[in-house]
């Protein structure tokens, strides 16, 4: 047992001491650590069909969204997009400008080198189902032609894939092709231009030659097709007479429909989705802006994005205009295109929503934190379950100054003959963590209760409830709740005489978690938001040996390990324009501590300790997040670098408040660690309470 000695100390000068270090720690809890990201955006995007996945040009690679350094997938470098399929399966790329590849499978990461199965391709896009290309070629000793080819095997061999060529219009006009529909009843339908008209090609049921049929002109002298339906059914594009009209054709019926300039000149029709109720392109007075022709009957209306959005309640700066449309998804809510500060923007009419590329991802990269911070909270369970094992208080339970006893305390417990076998305590401890600058929108209190049974001898047995609560603003009205509550458990040996004590603790809490991911919405904010489930389970063990250096001071070296596990389950978030869902993620952790605590016996009924200690984490890196959200696809992220050595140091002090009640507070500080899973200041206070 513990040697008692007895000091003066004053009460009051005893509650400044234990209280101060806590009630300054309580002021603030620790901040969020976001990831900063930043991007410059390349020139070009495509959103599939289906809206589920974009991909960019950034420095001449092709990259599929998020795109921020780091965060985003590569496809491949040197290379720039062509097409992608309307599942966004197929991305159709060329390399050093003349080399084309199909990449598809998991994330993109099969490639198929198109050039060698193709003769001599100059290829212009993918169709929807990604098994058909187009574009031109060179051909041996004669001008280019143009070419539509389809695959039967997803381009796995030469012999799958069939090539059709497009006959020369009139004074030798070489066909430009636009755009193909899906494959239909065995026909695909080409649209484009050739000698100046607007033209649309069919794939033969036998043959390998392309029929052409021009789509009507009207009055009109001039025209260009760009887009058409899955079905093949509608074309848009543009005719010209003196300026350019924003056109649309009904293919079955050959029959022009001119859209509404809205006061514009110059206007052109980029894309259309599937049904063609919905056609996006360009307008153009002073600057060209991106505009969105609607469906209204028989007829159709134009808006501006900017307009659009508007009208939808989503402000955003007009000076930094929406320049041009990239992709429309095939219900026509979601548009890409570039801003006129050449950024990437996603736009959600159906839900009202407009973001870049950049500030979508540095909204999934916060919500990458939330497995590091339900893991540092079940690390904070694991050191208060650690203190009470140790008994919380001091290496010393002072009485007198060099009177010592061979009990535990002042002949704390019963005393009426039938006393219990060892001793039993009731306990409760808490601790909260901080940065050092004491500022913050992170508010955790963390805490637990239990009991300790010693057994006069050599061992100590104990467990306890432990819960946690952190709440965690972050940017656009963002919010991460996490309540944590399990048990733990701890077992402790210390031979007689030794010196040595050898300790073992186990510690289980389920995690519940409400999390609202904030982010810009043109010049506003949105959230999303979703809850799940996670648990935290965690085995630490401890050896140390103390040295009574003298009667009221001893050293103590120890060294300790700890293994924990965190599992966070999938969700999927509702509400605001851009939901995400997150895969289940699990990290691991793996840490030894070691170091020398000091005991000093200074006052009255006082017992004091510091400590010094060295932090080791085996893993560089915290869990990835994968999932996927509106206009991304599946989404990745690298884990965190963390700090793998820092140290740690503290002071405390218990009090003997009477016979069966002590009273402790510590004040630890960590140094050296930038992660966020480690707080700067972690203060704890405790009472026990001596049953018997």
């Amino acid at each position: 047992m513990r040697p008692i000695y007895h000091i003066i100390f004053s009460p009051s000068r005893l509650a400044l001491l234990i209280l101060l270090p806590m009630l300054l720690a309580l002021l603030q809890c620790l901040p969020a650590q976001a990831v900063s990201l930043t991007l410059t955006e390349g020139s070009n995007s495509a959103i599939s069909g289906d809206g589920s996945t974009v991909i960019i040009n950034r420095n001449n690679n092709i990259y599929a969204s998020p795109s921020s350094l780091g965060s985003s997938t590569l496809i491949d470098s040197s290379a720039e997009i062509v097409g992608i399929s309307q599942d966004g399966s197929h991305i159709l790329g060329k390399k050093n400008s003349s080399f084309f590849y199909i990449y598809s499978g998991t994330n993109h990461q099969t490639t198929t080198f198109l050039t060698p199965l193709i003769a001599t391709p100059d290829l212009a896009g993918i169709s929807s189902d990604g098994h058909a290309v187009f574009g031109s070629r060179l051909s041996v000793g004669a001008p280019n032609e143009a070419l539509i080819a389809v695959s039967s095997d997803n381009w796995t061999t030469a012999g799958g894939i069939t090539d059709y060529s497009i006959s020369y219009g009139p004074t030798g006009s070489m066909p430009a092709l636009n755009a193909i529909s899906n494959n239909i009843a065995g026909v695909r339908t080409a649209v484009g231009t050739m000698a100046n008209k607007p033209m649309i090609w069919k794939t033969p049921t036998v043959g390998t030659t392309l029929v052409d049929t021009p789509l009507s002109l009207g009055s009109y002298t001039s025209g260009s097709a760009r887009d058409i339906t899955d079905d093949g059914s509608t074309a848009v594009g543009y005719v010209i007479e003196t300026y350019r009209h924003a056109a649309k054709w009904d293919i079955t019926t050959n029959s022009l429909t001119v859209l509404p300039s809205g006061g514009y000149h110059n206007n052109l029709a980029r894309f259309v989705n599937k049904n063609g109720s919905v056609i996006v392109g360009d307008v153009c007075s002073a600057i060209s802006e991106v505009a969105i022709w609607t469906e209204n009957g028989n007829s159709y209306t134009v808006q501006t994005l900017y307009d659009a959005l508007i009208s939808k309640g989503v402000q955003t700066d007009p000076n930094n205009y929406f320049m041009t449309a990239t992709g429309l998804s095939d219900d026509g809510d979601l548009i890409t295109g570039q801003r006129a500060d050449s950024t990437i923007f996603i736009a959600n009419l159906g839900a009202g929503g407009v973001i870049t590329t950049d500030q979508l991802n540095q909204s999934l990269a916060t919500m990458g934190q939330v497995g590091s911070a339900v893991s540092g909270m079940g690390q904070l369970s694991m050191s208060r379950l650690g203190n009470v094992a140790g008994g919380q208080g001091a290496h010393f339970h002072v009485t007198t100054p060099g009177t010592e006893t061979a009990g535990g305390g002042a002949e704390r417990g019963l005393s009426s003959g039938d006393e219990m076998p060892g001793s039993m305590d009731l306990w409760v401890i808490g601790s909260v963590g901080s940065n050092i600058e004491l500022n913050g929108d992170d508010l955790g209190l963390r805490g637990g209760v239990g009991l300790t049974w010693d057994n006069g001898n050599e061992w100590r047995f104990g467990g306890g409830l432990f819960g946690d609560m952190r709440d965690l603003k972050t940017n656009h009205g963002g919010d991460q709740s996490i309540r944590a509550i399990g048990p733990g458990v701890f077992a402790v040996y210390s031979p007689e005489q030794t010196g040595f004590e050898f300790r073992l603790s186990a510690l289980w809490q389920s995690v519940a978690l409400d999390l609202t991911r904030g982010y810009a919405n043109g010049a506003g904010s949105a959230t999303s938001s979703g809850s799940t489930d996670a648990n935290v389970f965690g085995l630490s063990g401890r050896v140390q040996w103390t040295k009574n250096m003298t009667d009221s001071f001893d050293l103590t070296p120890f060294a300790e390990y700890t293994w924990q596990t965190t599992h966070i389950d999938s969700y999927s978030e509702s509400g605001g324009p851009f939901p995400a869902s997150f895969e289940s993620r699990t990290e691991t952790s793996n840490s030894i501590r070691a170091g020398l605590r000091a005991d000093a016996a200074l006052f009255d009924k006082v017992g004091t300790w510091a400590w010094l200690a060295w932090d080791h984490r085996f893993e560089d890196s915290s869990a990835g997040m994968g999932g996927s959200t509106i206009g991304l696809g599946a989404f990745t992220y690298p884990g965190a670098k963390l700090d793998q050595d820092w140290a740690d140091a503290g002071v405390g002090a218990s009090w003997d408040i009477t016979e069966r009640l002590e009273a402790t507070s510590s004040l630890g500080f960590a140094m050296g660690c930038d992660d966020e899973t480690v707080p700067d200041l972690t203060a704890t206070m405790g009472l026990s309470y001596q049953l018997w």
